[in-house]
């Protein structure tokens, strides 16, 4: 989703087709926990967890600094946030003595606690961010094609050939 929500600010004369396993989710549809628009994530508990120390190797790995990161992080908070803007919750923990307490107690018993701020959009509005994004990128003139799993992708002069569902199309 992300990656065409730039395709079309970046580039809007690219066609665009995006092809989904799972339904158009509907507010409060549970039957589906990994596939559907937006997959699992659009009834997240809604928390954005905004540092490189956690849940990836991106600075670890040396792909980005620290800096780049933390940009790059600003960007997706903001691009989260362009579709759910009444949220300001932001918790941050200051590093005061209780915390550097827990932190040393857990240092003695061989664990780390690693305080870092978390913008938390809520479950609530988690559906509605997804939405957001349905609505823009159907209004851009993207193909989204739910219920249509991709069964093989073959690359082609100019396109791709996509077999789905015992069917092929042609995408130029």
């Amino acid at each position: 989703i992300f990656t065409t929500l730039e395709l079309i600010r970046k580039r809007p004369q690219t066609k665009i087709t995006m092809f989904e396993k799972g339904p158009l989710r509907g507010l409060g549809d549970q039957d589906n926990k990994t596939c559907g628009f937006g997959g699992s994530g659009a009834f997240s508990d809604g928390k954005l967890d905004l540092t490189h120390k956690i849940g990836g190797t991106l600075v670890e790995g040396g792909y980005l600094n620290v800096a780049e990161f933390n940009e790059l992080m600003r960007y997706v908070e903001n691009t989260y946030m362009h579709y759910c803007p009444t949220v300001d919750t932001m918790v941050e923990i200051e590093n005061s003595a209780e915390i550097e307490r827990i932190m040393r107690l857990c240092e003695m018993h061989e664990m780390q606690l690693i305080p870092f701020p978390v913008r938390h959009l809520g479950t609530d509005r988690a559906y509605w961010i997804v939405k957001g994004m349905y609505e823009e990128l159907h209004s851009a003139g993207v193909d989204i094609r739910v219920e249509t799993e991709v069964i093989r992708l073959d690359p082609q002069e100019g396109g791709f050939v996509v077999n789905w569902q015992q069917t092929e199309i042609v995408i130029d």
